[in-house]
């Protein structure tokens, strides 16, 4: 009896192994995936998912700049398993897309709505050389290329999960100057990485709330700000679009905390001006600002 029980024992823990959530950098670095391969581009609002090796493969060359920003700056850099947002998401939203996710092998069988990713299989490398070239030598070569190629299938172990609160270590259960902190280490935008860990106020910017907020006025906050605030859930407040179209000042409040977000290079987001950011604590909820 006493060996079953340890057997069992054994048993349940290499299941609960499998279900821990694999480092996003080491799952990259040794190719067990590609970024954008899982939920990845759903953070700057594509909701594809799944991709081939050749659509992954060429995110970077159709949309260098928002692949670099999340892909490159962000996800494989992150030298931890921290469980991040499917998406930018608004706070209290009740569907899957709110929660959290993580990679996983493909042996958890408790992907609480997640899905396994499919083998993939080669294209022909010839095809970047190509991109480069108009666009009716480029279609011509790139057929021509497809036809001769053999397909060569591209093992995938991985699944991907929704993660659990007290189960995982959740990007959402942290503190916002531990999110600030680890966009600095990792020189990435801090307000994309915000918004990876935290929902969003929908429908209202700072610019309209932070007379209410200063003078701690809950009848005229909207209403989800008032629950997050007594649940100490942070959330994203945006800040108003400049007329040159640089971002202004975004803000995170965690209960009666507000914390400052702002973009130090005073440039447009069309020019790149993403990455440079400087955070402070602010006045708390009910200080005149």
């Amino acid at each position: 009896e006493g060996a079953l029980v340890v057997l069992a024992l054994a048993f349940g823990q290499g299941l609960a192994d499998s279900c821990d959530c694999l480092n996003w950098r080491d799952v990259y670095s040794t190719e067990q995936v590609l970024c954008g391969e899982g939920l990845e581009l759903r953070t700057i609002g594509d909701s594809r998912s799944n991709l081939t090796l050749q659509e992954t493969a060429f995110l970077r060359e159709t949309d260098p700049h928002r692949y670099d920003e999340v892909c490159t700056a962000i996800f494989k850099q992150m030298d931890n398993n921290y469980c991040v947002n499917v998406e930018a998401v608004a706070y209290e939203r009740a569907d899957w897309s709110s929660e959290q996710w993580c990679y996983v092998s493909a042996e958890c069988a408790d992907l609480a709505g997640g899905e396994e990713l499919i083998d993939k299989v080669t294209y022909p490398w010839i095809l970047h050389w190509l991109a480069g070239l108009p666009a009716e030598a480029k279609n011509f070569l790139s057929d021509l290329a497809t036809r001769w190629h053999t397909p060569t299938p591209v093992s995938r172990s991985l699944s991907w999960k929704l993660c659990k609160k007290h189960r995982d270590t959740r990007l959402r259960d942290m503190a916002p100057l531990e999110v600030f902190q680890m966009a600095q280490t990792l020189e990435a935008s801090m307000l994309i990485l915000t918004k990876m860990a935290y929902p969003t106020l929908s429908g209202s910017t700072w610019g309209e709330v932070k007379e209410a907020v200063g003078g701690g006025d809950i009848g005229r906050m909207p209403p989800a700000l008032v629950r997050a605030i007594a649940s100490k859930d942070p959330i994203v407040i945006d800040g108003d679009a400049a007329d040159d179209g640089a971002l202004a000042q975004s803000r995170i409040v965690r209960g009666t905390e507000v914390y400052e977000l702002e973009q130090a290079c005073r440039g447009k987001i069309a020019d790149g001006c993403t990455s440079q950011w400087v955070y402070q604590r602010g006045r708390d909820v009910g200080d005149e600002l």
